[in-house]
C-alpha cells in the first residue's frame, strides 16, 4: 500500500474518501483535542497572545468570581468562573485584540450571540449576556470587541467574552456599557460644576447615556478629567471616599419626678440639677450656650415651652440657672410638673482671654462681662424684644434707614450682621464720581437725626438754588458754607414717590444742619444737625 492511502498521525490503512489524511480515530481525537487552532491570521493572534491570570481579569468583569484556566482554543481562551450575584458557575472565553479589531468579525460575532440567544435546548448553549468592554484606558466604537456570556459547568461548551484592549494588565477601565438606570439620567446627576453642564447642554448632551458612547479621550480633551471620573464613579469603576459628617453633639438632658409636684421649690430643685449637667456637658467640649429651650411636663396637659437667649456663650451654672427661673417667676403652672427636657438648641465656642498685663485692660474685659450678664438679665426678665439696638439699613429715605433689632433673639446674637456698619448708609443713591456707588462714597450724614423734618422759612437766591438763611427756633441764621444739592428718590413701587435735594451747611455761628427741599412744591425742612 502506497504513503497515500496510510493516515499522517498512525500510519494505519486509509480509506480513498479520508478527510485531511486522517484515519477516523485520528480525526475523532484531532475534534477532541482543546490547544487546536484556526487556520490564517486568528490562528497567529490566538497563539501570540499570552492568557491573562484571574486576577488580571477581575477588574474587568467585576460581577464575575474567574476561578482558572480550562482551556485555549484557535479563538481565544476560556475560563471557568461563578457568577456572584446568582451563585452559579460560568464559561468565559475571551478573544484576542487583534480578532477583535476586525469589523466583520464583530458584526459576525454580534450576529451570532443574538441568535444563540433565542435558542433554548438542552444540548445546545444558553447565552446570558454579550456586549463591548474597554482596556487601558482607551476604547472606540470601531475598535470594540463582542462579548458574549453564557451557561457553563461540567460538560458544558464555554461561552464568548471579549479580551480588553491592549496589555492585560492594564485595568485603567472595567466594561463601557453603564448600567440601565444611570443611561437616562440627566448630566446633572453626575455633580459637574455648572461651566461644564452649560457646555454639555450646548452640544446637545442631556444623558448619562449619550456620553457614554463617545471616546473616552475626547471628552478629557473637551471637558476636563473631572467628567471621566464622575462618570466612572457613578458605574462603579472608580472608587470614590465619601467623608463622613459627624452631627454636631445634642446638649440635652431630662428629668424627671417621681410623683407630681406643683411646689416650685422641687421644680427648682430638678432645673438646679438640670443645669448642672447640661453645664458640664457643655464645658467638656468648650462650648457655651447661646440659647436654652427647657419645658416642663404637665400631667394631664400639654406643657409649657420657653426659650431663653444669650448675648455670649456661656455655661456658668449659676448664670444660666437665673436665667431661666426669671421667666417661671412670672409664670403660672397649669398643672402638677411630672418632668423637664432642657436642652441647648443654640451653642458656640467659649471666648478664652489671657490676663492682660495691664490693670485697665483687666477692668474693661470685666466690664464686657458684666454688660453681657446685664443684657442677658434683662432679656431674660423684661422679653428678649424689650432689649434692642438700632441697626442702619440701607433705604433711600433717611428716616426709614434703621431698624430695631434685639440683642438677644431666638436664633443668638446679631454681631457681624451684614448691613451693620458705622457708615449711615440711609440712600440707594449711588454717587456718580464714584463707578461702585459704595456707601462710603456717599456724603456724611449727621449724628443727629430728627425723626420728623421740621418746616422751615429758607430764603434762596432762586428757586432751586442753595439756601442762604433760615430761621429756626426763633432765631435767624446766616450760612456761611453750603455743600450739595444730593437728590434722594424713592421708587414708584414705594407708593407716594419721594425726592429731595438735601444741603450741608454751615452756620456763621459754626453750626452744622442738614437741610433739604422738597422737589414736589419747593418747601424747605429741616431734617438733622451735625455735631
Amino acid at each position: 500500500m502506497s504513503e497515500a492511502n496510510r493516515c499522517a498521525e498512525c500510519g494505519g490503512e486509509l480509506a480513498a474518501d479520508a478527510p485531511l489524511g486522517l484515519c477516523p480515530g485520528c480525526l475523532m481525537k484531532r475534534g477532541l483535542e482543546t490547544n487546536t487552532f484556526a487556520s490564517g491570521g486568528e490562528t497567529a493572534a490566538a497563539a501570540d497572545c499570552p492568557p491573562p491570570t484571574p486576577a488580571e481579569l477581575a477588574a474587568y468583569f467585576p460581577d464575575l468570581e474567574i476561578l482558572e484556566l480550562i482551556g485555549r482554543g484557535g479563538m481565544g481562551m476560556v475560563y471557568k468562573a461563578r457568577q456572584k450575584r446568582l451563585d452559579r458557575l460560568v464559561a468565559l472565553k475571551i478573544l484576542p485584540p487583534k480578532i477583535g479589531r476586525d469589523p466583520a468579525f464583530a458584526e459576525r460575532f454580534n450576529r451570532e450571540a443574538r441568535a444563540l440567544a433565542m435558542l433554548n435546548h438542552p444540548h445546545i448553549i444558553t447565552v446570558h449576556d454579550f456586549g463591548r468592554t474597554a482596556g487601558s484606558g482607551e476604547w472606540r466604537e470601531e475598535k470594540g470587541k463582542p462579548l458574549a456570556a453564557s451557561q457553563g459547568g461540567k460538560g458544558d461548551s464555554p461561552h464568548l467574552c471579549e479580551a480588553p484592549e491592549g496589555p492585560f494588565r492594564q485595568m485603567g477601565t472595567v466594561p463601557f456599557f453603564p448600567p440601565a438606570p444611570l443611561s437616562s439620567l440627566p448630566v446633572e446627576a453626575l455633580r459637574l460644576p455648572g461651566p461644564t453642564v452649560e457646555l454639555l447642554h450646548q452640544l446637545g448632551l442631556y444623558q448619562i447615556g449619550q456620553l457614554e458612547r463617545l471616546p473616552r479621550e475626547d471628552l478629557t480633551s473637551h471637558f476636563g478629567p473631572e467628567l471621566l471620573q464622575r462618570l466612572d464613579q457613578a458605574a462603579g469603576r472608580l472608587s470614590e471616599t465619601i467623608p463622613t459628617v459627624t452631627p454636631p453633639p445634642e446638649f440635652e438632658v431630662r428629668r424627671r419626678l417621681e410623683y407630681p409636684s406643683t411646689r416650685r421649690e422641687v421644680v427648682g430643685a430638678l432645673l438646679d440639677s438640670a443645669v448642672g449637667q447640661l453645664s458640664q456637658m457643655l464645658l467638656r467640649l468648650d462650648r457655651g450656650a447661646l440659647r436654652l429651650d427647657y419645658r416642663l411636663d404637665c400631667e394631664g396637659t400639654k406643657g409649657v415651652e420657653l426659650s431663653v437667649g444669650l448675648f455670649q456663650p456661656a455655661a456658668s451654672p449659676r448664670h444660666l440657672l437665673e436665667l431661666i427661673q426669671m421667666p417661671l417667676e412670672r409664670l403660672s403652672l397649669p398643672a402638677a410638673v411630672t418632668g423637664i427636657c432642657l436642652r441647648a438648641a443654640l451653642t458656640a465656642p467659649l471666648a478664652h482671654r489671657q490676663q492682660e498685663l495691664f490693670v485697665d485692660a483687666c477692668q474693661l474685659a470685666s466690664h464686657g462681662r458684666l454688660l453681657a450678664g446685664l443684657i442677658d438679665r434683662l432679656s431674660s426678665r423684661l422679653g428678649q424684644k424689650a432689649v434692642v439696638r438700632p441697626r442702619l439699613v440701607a433705604d433711600a429715605q433717611p428716616e426709614l434707614a434703621w431698624r430695631y433689632d434685639s440683642l438677644v433673639d431666638a436664633r443668638g446674637p446679631r454681631r457681624g450682621r451684614k448691613g451693620d456698619s458705622p457708615i449711615f448708609a440711609a440712600s440707594c443713591h449711588k454717587n456718580r464720581d464714584s463707578p461702585q456707588g459704595s456707601a462710603a462714597a456717599l456724603p456724611p450724614r449727621p449724628l443727629r437725626l430728627l425723626r420728623r423734618p421740621i418746616p422751615l422759612a429758607v430764603v434762596a437766591i432762586v428757586p432751586d438754588g442753595p439756601p442762604l438763611r433760615f430761621t429756626w427756633q426763633a432765631r435767624e441764621h446766616r450760612v456761611a458754607d453750603v455743600r450739595g444739592p444730593e437728590r434722594i428718590e424713592t421708587g414708584w413701587w414705594r407708593g407716594r414717590p419721594i425726592g429731595r435735594d438735601y444741603y450741608r451747611v454751615a452756620t456763621a455761628s459754626g453750626a452744622g444742619f442738614w437741610l433739604f427741599r422738597r422737589l414736589r412744591d419747593g418747601k424747605w425742612f429741616l431734617h438733622g444737625a451735625f455735631e
